[in-house]
């Protein structure tokens, strides 16, 4: 797989705690499925609407949504794991069907596929904002009695220009766990061999469609975007991001794993010039190594015949050390090392390019780069008082022990993201005290003492 951004150096901000899905709060309800294909075994009820092949009704949007040029204030939520715009579509496309679909099935796939949410096999959640939409499968299982996996995947769209799918898109797919490909009415057997699961978009005129994969088989194999025997577990833990806004019926190159939340980095440069040092500027900051960027994107052609072109931009002074591109099954990436130097601090832009090569559109996939000396605020090992506090076990799974040594004031602890949020505080700390760490994602964290709400001392710890 691709890695969007991995960063070395012991200065550098961890990406693996970012995620693409969105926890289902109290912000969500039930989707409200109350239309059947036909038999009352399709309609579903409350609380929570658990059915085989139902829609809901038309469902306002209070923001227009652009799709292939057109604009939609409604949508159809579907139990299959699509929604669309013209009319429910109640049931999943069969062996006697072929993309793109015909009239009136104009769809969001992000897994078109024949789910059965009867006897407590999933349950479909949204939520509406004043900009976006989200919708999430939870756990669905598949049409059949041989039924062993579920799904669990996320569709967001939003009016193009919320920040919660960045950079002018209007569409993101998520998926956190992916375990079965094809129902049972669909031919399949334990969850696979059917008819192909399809993820993408139908303008719904019997022409134009954009297929990111269809997928029919277990195992992590990924042949490409227009081959049918992909396998579903290549799924786990990507997402793609697109814009269906066009006019031409070119929809650019899909984004593959943009994880807006982890697109702002925070550095520490480093110094090693002869100038510099002979300006008294260390020669690393901190005496550690220098860090190395490496800003990944990969860039997937959904439309028959396309293809791209990779390319990047970085306005203003930044040491762009190498640049990298490949092509395999239609997936181009690029990726680009950064080493910065002292006089690099500074915030910069780096985009990551695909262009059609044919219609020229474009998809852009922005970081922006802080390169700071304040390196404290970034999890940078820098000097503190000795023995102000011990943090144990190291990694650690539940609970993290935080022990102050001589620290006589009033002493509490916070515990930093990568990010810098805050994700756990204190009360005062007398003696030993135990922070629960277990619902935190796993990755690197930073832990900083306080005495007297000063900050005294700051330890990088790893949650596994």
């Amino acid at each position: 797989m691709i890695t969007l951004a991995p960063v070395t150096g012991v200065n550098a901000q961890s990406f693996n705690t970012c995620k693409c899905q969105l926890p289902i709060d109290n912000s969500f309800q039930v989707v409200p499925m109350t239309l059947g294909a036909g038999p009352d075994t399709d309609i579903a009820v409350p609380p929570l609407y658990q059915n085989d092949n139902a829609t809901t009704p038309a469902m306002a949007l209070p923001f227009n949504f652009c799709f292939y040029g057109q604009s939609f204030d409604s949508v159809f939520i579907s139990n299959n794991g699509i929604i669309s715009f013209l009319k429910p579509i109640h049931t999943f496309i069969d062996s006697t069907q072929s993309l793109p679909l015909g009239h009136d099935t104009m769809l969001i796939a992000p897994f078109y596929a024949d789910a059965n949410t009867f006897y407590n096999r999933g349950v479909v959640y949204y939520k509406i904002t004043p900009t976006y939409m989200v919708v999430i499968w939870d756990s669905v299982r598949f049409a059949g009695t041989d039924v062993d996996g579920w799904n669990y995947f996320q569709l967001i769209i939003s009016n193009g220009t919320d920040p919660i799918i960045p950079d002018g898109n209007n569409i993101s797919f998520c998926y956190p766990v992916m375990q079965w490909a094809c129902s049972e009415t669909s031919g399949g057997f334990s969850g696979y061999g059917g008819t192909p699961a399809f993820v993408g978009l139908n303008k719904g005129d019997g022409i134009n469609y954009a297929q990111i994969s269809r997928f029919s088989l277990g195992g992590n194999y990924f042949f490409g975007p227009f081959n049918t025997h992909n396998g579903v577990d290549w799924l786990d833990f990507t997402s793609f991001t697109l814009n269906s806004c066009v006019n031409n019926n070119v929809i650019p190159p899909v984004i593959y794993n943009n994880r807006s939340a982890c697109n702002t980095l925070y550095i520490c440069p480093c110094d090693t010039t002869p100038t510099e040092h002979a300006l008294g500027a260390p020669d690393s900051l901190f005496s550690h190594h220098c860090d190395t960027v490496r800003l990944s994107a990969a860039f997937l052609c959904a439309q028959q015949g396309q293809n791209a072109t990779v390319s990047y931009t970085s306005p203003g002074q930044l040491n762009i050390f190498s640049v990298d591109t490949s092509t395999v099954n239609l997936m181009d990436s690029i990726t680009v090392t950064i080493i910065p130097a002292f006089g690099d601090t500074g915030t910069h832009i780096v985009s990551l390019i695909a262009t059609d090569t044919v219609n020229h559109v474009q998809s852009t996939l922005s970081y922006t780069i802080v390169v700071t000396n304040d390196c404290i605020t970034v999890g940078v090992d820098a000097p503190q008082p000795k023995n102000s506090f011990v943090v144990y076990p190291n990694p650690v799974s539940k609970y993290l022990t935080i022990q102050p040594v001589d620290a006589p004031g009033i002493v509490t602890a916070k515990i930093y993201g990568v990010l810098g949020t805050e994700v756990i505080s204190t009360g005062n700390i007398t003696g030993k005290y135990n922070a629960d760490v277990s619902h935190l994602p796993r990755g690197m964290y930073f832990v900083q003492l306080l005495n007297d709400g000063e900050p005294v001392s700051v330890k990088k710890i790893v949650i596994e």
